[in-house]
Parts: C-alpha cells; sequence; structure tokens
C-alpha cells in the first residue's frame, strides 16, 4: 500500500494541473445528475411502527399541544433572586427570539410558570403553572 500511496502522490504531483481538471469533471458531472435525476428534499420523513412514531402519536393524543414544531425557553434566577426582578431582561430575551427567521409565535412574556428547585435558585418554563405568583 505504501508503494501503491507514493506513485500516487507523485503522479498528482507531477501532473496536477489534470489532476485538478478531472476533479472538476468529476465535481461538474455530480451536479449535472444531480440537476437531472436528484429530485426535491422532502422533510417530512417516516417509519411507520418506529419508537418515535409511536410517540409521536402519543404526543398527539395525550399532549396535543406539545407535539407541533414548538420549544420552551427555560430562564434561571441567580441564586437568592427572585425571576420576577429579572423581568424585562427576559422579556427582551423572548422579543429577541420572536425576530429569529424560523419562529413564528412567542408567548410575549412571563405570565404564567413554575418554579424549578435548582442550583441557580428557580428556572420558569413558559406553560402550565399557578400564574405569576409562582414566579419567585
Amino acid at each position: 500500500m505504501h508503494t501503491f500511496l507514493e506513485h500516487l502522490g507523485r503522479f498528482c504531483a507531477r501532473r496536477h494541473w489534470y489532476v485538478i481538471g478531472v476533479w472538476l469533471v468529476i465535481v461538474v458531472g455530480l451536479v449535472a445528475l444531480r440537476a437531472a435525476f436528484g429530485g426535491t428534499f422532502v422533510n417530512d420523513y417516516t417509519v411507520p411502527g418506529s419508537a418515535s412514531d409511536k410517540g409521536k402519536a402519543v404526543l398527539a393524543t395525550e399532549f396535543p399541544t406539545q407535539s407541533s414544531n414548538s420549544g420552551q425557553i427555560v430562564f434561571a434566577a441567580p441564586a437568592g433572586a427572585k425571576l420576577s426582578s429579572s423581568e424585562d431582561v427576559v422579556n427582551e430575551s423572548v422579543t429577541n427570539v420572536s425576530h429569529l427567521d424560523h419562529v413564528l409565535t412567542t408567548s410575549g412574556s412571563i405570565e404564567v410558570g413554575v418554579v424549578v428547585g435548582s442550583s441557580c435558585g428557580g428556572a420558569v418554563a413558559g406553560q402550565a403553572g399557578d400564574g405569576p405568583d409562582g414566579l419567585g
């Protein structure tokens, strides 16, 4: 194998323009084949009966609001502080997220949430909860 690679390297070094030309022809050929026979990209691939398909079905029946393309942003308060004292910063963060390309809607601001114990004092998730008093 050592001898083969040595000969290949010498060939490529001696005839570098030829090798570059061959690579360009290969790339152009692949692009042309892709344009002629490639089809289109699809983002709805499913495998019926798979674990992820079963999980998606459970989400759709048990938690319909979480089964779509949605997400939550969790904010944490510093140790000894209340998250409600950082409401302006959180609202600014939510506003910045709402301006991202693929974000369709945001909830606006912290209004309801659940305080989750952690080493940094607490975190707020934007769904469910006990009302604004549960924030801090």
